[in-house]
């Protein structure tokens, strides 16, 4: 940041190989926890905050961060009854199992100022439409702007 202080975001992430008949195995991918961490210019511990996240093999892992003014902020797809969840007890989890749809995902965008404090947010969910974001092919443009692709749409996401 501006300032000389630091964000660290990381995200919890794991691959279990299960071992199949005569060598045909398979991974299963977790894309779990986010944390963040907000380092002063001393490179002192200033706020630190955990986001619950639970992952299995689903179509948009990951996330895309930016700072602004200060801020941290993650963006991250995540069942949409997770919007007032703060503690692992309480996460739904969200999986590609036979049984799940990813019109119950939403697009959500997490707040953390430098004391660590949090607020979370839908930003868009996918009930109302075929419109997924890629984060694959997601970009920060510069600090507080991320290109979304989905596809065959494009558009910017603009922190103010």
């Amino acid at each position: 940041l501006k300032d000389g202080s630091v964000s660290i975001v990381a995200e919890q992430y794991k691959a279990v190989y299960h071992s199949g008949y005569q060598g045909n195995g398979y991974y299963v991918y977790f894309y779990c926890d986010i944390a963040v961490i907000n380092l002063d210019n001393k490179s002192e511990v200033k706020g630190m905050v955990k986001i619950p996240k639970f992952q299995k093999d689903v179509k948009n892992p990951s996330l895309l961060t930016t700072t602004y003014k200060g801020k941290t902020y993650v963006v991250y797809e995540d069942e949409t009854k997770n919007d007032n969840v703060n503690t692992d007890k309480d996460i739904k989890k969200s999986t590609t199992s036979i049984f799940s749809r990813d019109t119950n995902n939403s697009l959500f965008l997490v707040t953390v100022n430098a004391k660590g404090e949090m607020k979370k947010e839908i930003i868009y969910s996918y009930d109302k439409s075929d419109i997924r974001s890629d984060f694959n092919k997601c970009v920060v443009i510069k600090d507080g702007e991320i290109m979304l692709n989905a596809n065959d749409y494009i558009g910017i996401l603009k922190i103010k």
